[in-house]
């Protein structure tokens, strides 16, 4: 009892309430700011997302500024919780990668040719190119594997189904997880989901921060082709393959990968989305180049207020 308490009052309380603090700073900052909008934007409402997420991990460590009494039992159990829940996510993506390899690879002309768009595509976004597997295995879309020598999985039936234009668009979505690192992020942030899982703040996040992700990426993946029409055309037809998949095994999102699926309820936002972009979505002026950099100091700013006031200690 004396220990549920302590957990309670110490670190899971306090933890509620920071994220929930922070999340409204950092909601009233998107929105005085007008952090949207622009491709610019984009990527630094999902840091700006980012922070409350890790203000609340941290209140629940114990380790926020202004210092929190927490007895070594709670630290203890905090500590083990948080290397418990990191353990069984490593195994679970390393059975899956295991799985993965396991698969019957296709090697044809076909997949040449898309291991040549692959270089294409990653060589304008300034990235290795990651190795492409095209497997026989059924997936609903493809996927990257990996932190550093990333793997870009492409399941042999969106080939077979696919224009080369769709794949290309479907390969860039994929290269844009990784040229912005969204294995790492999420990794944490599924980490922290886990580890604060009676945190209904966190959960609320975390949601958001998926669905940055995946719009952020659809962004980077447009400005790379420069076509969001067929891009647009594609998520729909992958949708649609998915679903006539009736027996179709969803992809273990809590892993260490990112997909072209993201979450199937996103889908009709997401195209929808991509169709109403305004016609100067994508332009760089040195306007908005200065307003995106006036956005960033200000950024850092409430980051900074953020990690010094202790509202609960």
């Amino acid at each position: 009892m004396e220990v549920a308490k302590s957990l309670w009052l110490n670190n899971i309380w306090p933890s509620i309430l920071a994220g929930a603090f922070a999340l409204v700073v950092v909601l009233l900052v998107i929105l005085l700011l007008n952090i949207k909008g622009t491709s610019l934007s984009s990527n630094l409402r999902f840091k700006l997302l980012e922070l409350p997420l890790i203000k609340a991990f941290l209140v629940f460590l114990g380790l926020n500024l202004g210092g929190l009494r927490v007895s070594w039992y709670t630290v203890a159990f905090i500590y083990g919780w948080g290397v418990a829940c990191f353990v069984y996510r490593w195994i679970t993506y390393e059975k899956f990668k295991t799985e993965v390899f396991l698969s019957e690879k296709v090697r044809d002309s076909k997949t040449r040719q898309l291991e040549y768009t692959v270089q294409v595509l990653a060589a304008r976004v300034n990235v290795s190119p990651p190795r492409l597997l095209v497997v026989n295995t059924y997936y609903p879309s493809p996927f990257v594997l990996g932190f550093f020598n990333t793997m870009l999985v492409l399941p042999h039936h969106l080939v077979e189904n696919l224009s080369d234009e769709e794949l290309e668009a479907l390969l860039a979505h994929e290269l844009a997880h990784i040229a912005r690192w969204d294995n790492l992020y999420i990794w944490q942030a599924v980490l922290f989901r886990d580890i604060m899982f009676f945190n209904p703040v966190v959960l609320l996040i975390y949601h958001f921060l998926l669905k940055e992700k995946e719009k952020n990426c659809d962004d980077l993946a447009i400005s790379i082709t420069g076509k969001p029409a067929m891009f647009a055309e594609m998520l729909l037809k992958v949708y649609k393959l998915m679903k006539e998949k009736t027996a179709a095994r969803t992809i273990m999102t809590n892993t260490v990968m990112q997909s072209l699926v993201g979450s199937t309820s996103l889908f009709s936002e997401r195209v929808e989305r991509i169709v109403r972009l305004p016609g100067d979505y994508f332009a760089v002026s040195p306007d908005r180049q200065l307003d995106y950099y006036v956005k960033i100091f200000i950024v850092i700013v409430v980051t900074v207020a953020l990690f010094s006031i202790n509202i609960v200690g």
